[in-house]
């Protein structure tokens, strides 16, 4: 009987890497477990995912001295070169993603929204003015944008997300990034002035002044 050890033995791989080999040549067949769909009962921790095929739908055949010398002849007459530059470019791809998102949280950090909000955060503390404001919407899209790159490291580091697809993506959230940041800058000082004037205002008024105007603002919506 041929096993996966003695294909990997004949490719010069291990065991994990024949299996992706022989599938990247085509060596495939139908799950008989879940007869395709990748889903077979059900769990707390895998939903439906089939354990035969790992939700592929898909699985190596019976293995035999035949495929063992097919793969072999096939990988040696070059069939396997785009296969062998995929993987070159996710192992590039993965070694570029922390620097990608080191980049994506100095853009985050350094926005004219966050910097303002930062040096505001006293003022803005509990203000209508901030609240609701085009400057609030903006920076919580913004965090948005940071968390959804920190999204993408996940995927690649504990679910096996496509490395290059991932760099893709915390590359365009920083670009979605400078472009929200550019469009909300020229209405962060007015909504600075905006801020401490309500600010002043409300300190201005007396206790029982304060608290009327609250009740006002809260049936308003504000």
């Amino acid at each position: 009987m041929t096993t996966i050890a003695d294909i990997a033995k004949l490719l010069g791989t291990d065991s994990k890497g024949a299996g992706r080999r022989l599938a990247a040549l085509g060596y495939l067949v139908t799950c008989s477990r879940c007869g395709g769909s990748g889903h077979f009962s059900q769990c707390q921790q895998y939903g439906t995912m089939c354990f035969g095929c790992r939700g592929k739908g898909k699985t190596l055949p019976r293995l035999t001295k035949k495929i063992a010398a097919e793969a072999k002849a096939r990988q040696d007459a070059g069939e396997l070169a785009g296969y062998f530059a995929a993987n070159r470019a996710r192992a590039a791809a993965k070694g570029q993603l922390e620097a990608a998102m080191a980049d994506l949280d100095a853009t985050f950090r350094a926005t004219v929204v966050e910097t303002a909000l930062l040096a505001e955060k006293d003022t803005r503390w509990g203000n209508y003015v901030w609240c609701g404001s085009p400057v609030q919407r903006a920076s919580a899209l913004l965090f948005s944008l940071r968390e959804a790159g920190f999204q993408w490291t996940m995927q690649v580091q504990f679910h096996g997300a496509d490395p290059v697809a991932a760099l893709a993506g915390i590359r365009e959230c920083a670009d979605m990034m400078r472009a929200v940041d550019a469009a909300a800058a020229p209405l962060v000082d007015g909504w600075i002035a905006a801020m401490h004037a309500d600010a002043a205002e409300h300190n201005a008024r007396t206790p029982e002044e304060q608290w009327k105007a609250e009740q006002v603002r809260r049936n308003c919506g504000r």
